[in-house]
């Protein structure tokens, strides 16, 4: 008998609730049909479609998922797949090992469904404990410990970056925090360049932290910001890339290769830094969007604009009217949208970098003693 298409929904809430980024664009055609059902067997295969494209599987160990036919009850689907994701590896393993141990006649329903849908199931697992991994590490709470506070940084709060306008060809300078307190991080993304070691990036999170608090005042959730250490990442995290998300990209430097990929053109540059618009940005296999009204802020050990970006040429002491006449228009978009910050010496003091590392080993500490006991 074909199982009724309440239970398809469950199966596809199940699938999506795991794999929110890999179903989204097919949930809704999905659940198009299940809604305006009139044959069971066209759901399933629908499902079975998007199953194949999500696992890549044959069609053939697809259908061995049977979602068509003999599906469990939802409370057992649910209980299965929840009590999957909290399994460690060599238990999940186990738990397929005794169920297809059992006999057929003998086995339990739960075991009947581990039995159909192991390999899925398991790969359910091992999705939920990536994303776990993944958003641990890129979802940055603001009060994290291990920012250091923005008040911190007394030479990055005097330090001046600079761009071109791009009408006159002046340059145009501004201290990074007029750049925060005046509002312009709703306009210009923020790119600090400069050797390894300066504290670049525990400035860029210390900058973050403060803007998320600023973009995220409804009291809905705790706010946070978004690091990345790769553009193709930001695929990963997509339904995290909201207004008022700050977007930390560290030791990005588009000029650079991309693993086997060629490094960033200029045109898909301008798009990423585009803060006042919503943008789709070119990705691996899918375009990335990026809202509007969500500030941006990269480094990059690059030493110029010109070594960081290809098609950025070196403008800085030419005069106005040569800066014009230089520049593509790519470029001047480039200026258009972004502060440039060149470090020349450390942002932070030894004795602060180090006075802050010691409160973090004394609160690890404190909590340990707390664990043991002691």
């Amino acid at each position: 008998m074909e199982a009724s298409p309440g239970i398809y929904h469950a199966v596809l809430k199940k699938l999506r609730g795991s794999m929110t980024q890999v179903l989204n664009e097919n949930t809704t055609v999905l659940h198009a049909i299940c809604d305006g059902v009139k044959s069971p067997m066209r759901v399933r295969n629908a499902i079975h479609d998007i199953v194949k494209s999500c696992f890549d599987q044959s069609p053939r160990v697809v259908h061995n998922i049977q979602l068509g036919v003999d599906v469990p009850s939802t409370s057992d689907l649910d209980a299965v797949a929840d009590y999957f994701k909290q399994l460690s590896e060599e238990d999940a393993q186990m738990e397929v090992a005794k169920s297809k141990a059992t006999s057929a006649k003998q086995r339990t329903d739960t075991q009947k469904l581990i039995v159909k849908c192991y390999p899925h199931l398991l790969k359910l697992r091992e999705l939920n404990k990536m994303s776990e991994e993944l958003m641990t590490t890129l979802k940055r709470p603001f009060d994290d410990a291990s920012i250091m506070p923005y008040s911190t940084f007394q030479s990055l709060q005097q330090l001046n970056g600079w761009t071109v306008d791009v009408e006159t060809g002046e340059t145009i300078n501004m201290s990074v925090d007029s750049w925060l307190a005046a509002g312009h991080f709703k306009r210009l993304a923020l790119v600090f360049l400069g050797t390894a070691g300066t504290g670049k990036t525990p400035a860029g999170e210390s900058l973050c932290s403060v803007l998320a608090q600023f973009g995220q005042d409804d009291g809905d959730g705790i706010p946070f910001f978004v690091k990345l250490g790769t553009v193709d990442t930001l695929r990963k995290v997509q339904h995290l890339l909201r207004p008022g998300v700050p977007l930390l990209l560290d030791d990005i430097t588009p000029s650079a290769p991309r693993g086997s990929r060629p490094p960033m053109s200029i045109e898909e540059v301008k798009h990423l830094l585009n803060v006042s618009a919503a943008e789709s940005c070119d990705g691996r296999n899918n375009d990335i969007v990026l809202s509007v009204d969500m500030p941006r802020i990269v480094t990059s050990n690059a030493s110029t604009p010109r070594h960081w970006c290809l098609g950025i040429p070196d403008v800085e002491h030419l005069s106005p009217a040569d800066r014009l006449r230089v520049c593509s228009s790519s470029a001047l978009a480039i200026f258009k949208r972004v502060l440039f910050v060149q470090v020349a010496s450390p942002l932070i003091e030894r004795r602060t970098r180090t006075s802050h590392h010691a409160g973090l080993l004394k609160l690890a500490a404190s909590k340990m003693r707390r664990i043991l006991g002691r």
